[in-house]
């Protein structure tokens, strides 16, 4: 049996865990300095964001990810066309989440990553 000790505030707990079980801690990046060090010290730290998981998937060269890029490029130079106070709500991200909304990843019997969406066959044709 595995055990994980999960603490809040100055009640910790010994919980019975799957032999599999992984914790995955996110902090803010905006929230980092005011977290205790000795808390972060007992994980691995990376640093992920939207440009991060792009990079990522235009390693793979799929007409997919370069064609929703070109699309994300276009309308970032629209955008910058609208004088202020511009489009209400929008944000640092806003656009990379949007065109990251489009994109669906799914994992092949190999165990591969695979990007794919429903708006667009393999062969990049409509």
């Amino acid at each position: 049996k595995y055990y994980a000790r999960i603490a809040t505030g100055t009640t910790v707990v010994n919980c019975l865990v799957h032999p599999d079980f992984q914790c995955v801690v996110v902090v803010k990046y905006s929230e980092l300095q005011d977290t205790p060090a000795p808390f972060m010290n007992r994980f691995e730290k990376f640093h992920l964001s939207h440009d991060t998981f792009l990079s990522e998937l235009k390693k793979d060269k799929n007409p997919l990810i370069a064609l929703l890029l070109e699309a994300k490029e276009k309308v970032k130079c629209f955008i910058e066309e609208i004088p202020p106070p511009g489009i209400y709500g929008k944000q640092e991200h806003t656009l990379l989440s949007l065109v990251m909304t489009h994109i669906k990843m799914t994992t092949d019997a190999e165990g591969r990553t695979v990007v794919d969406n429903v708006l667009i066959s393999p062969s990049g044709e409509p």
